[in-house]
């Protein structure tokens, strides 16, 4: 499966931008470096207007997509929501909304349509960094047990964990320590 598809519209922007940067320095270092060769270059130098040919490039800022009235791909259910912060909005593909338990534990589960091989779950974590002890978890069936895909301490702004190839009917995080009720912005699988 590809990418959650709300991971490009957020990464796309800073990835251009940094490698028109890259690009740019490298392209300095390469005309300093042609100086440098060239001591009786300056005897070659054209006149120039005094008006610049170049302009001081502003500071890129990467402002965050957020696609409307998004649905989320798979049913998202949870152990508990706080009000206005409902599970569903854990797969809304808009970082400023988000599920939030209303208990300091719990859980939040992916459904699948059918049974599917997860090799790639991504989690983004709402209002900093409580969460200090999760496991991601799957299930064969929907009256299976529950077994650990992976486990940590830190979910973070953004956390991709790539994992073998694993067979699924569902998918959850579980929460098992935090400093304040769990608040998760995104939760996907592919």
């Amino acid at each position: 499966m590809p990418l959650p598809f709300f991971i490009p519209l957020i990464l796309t922007p800073l990835v251009f931008a940094v490698a028109k940067k890259v690009t740019d320095k490298a392209q300095e270092e390469a005309d300093a470096a042609k100086a440098a060769e060239a001591p009786d270059a300056a005897a070659e130098i054209p006149e120039v207007s005094p008006e610049p040919l170049a302009t001081v490039e502003e500071p890129v800022v990467v402002e965050p997509v957020v696609l409307e009235a998004a649905l989320p791909l798979f049913p998202l259910t949870a152990s508990s929501a706080t009000d206005g912060h409902e599970a569903v909005l854990a797969g809304d593909s808009d970082l400023e909304t988000f599920w939030q338990s209303a208990e300091p534990r719990g859980w939040l589960q992916l459904t699948l349509p059918s049974m599917q091989e997860v090799q790639r779950v991504t989690l983004s974590e709402a209002g900093g960094e409580q969460i200090q002890l999760f496991a991601v978890e799957y299930r064969l069936t929907d009256d299976g047990q529950w077994r650990t895909l992976f486990a940590g301490e830190k979910i973070g702004a953004l956390l991709v964990e790539e994992v073998p190839p694993t067979l699924a009917q569902a998918v959850r995080v579980q929460i098992l320590a935090s400093d304040a009720p769990p608040a998760i912005a995104e939760f996907a699988v592919a």
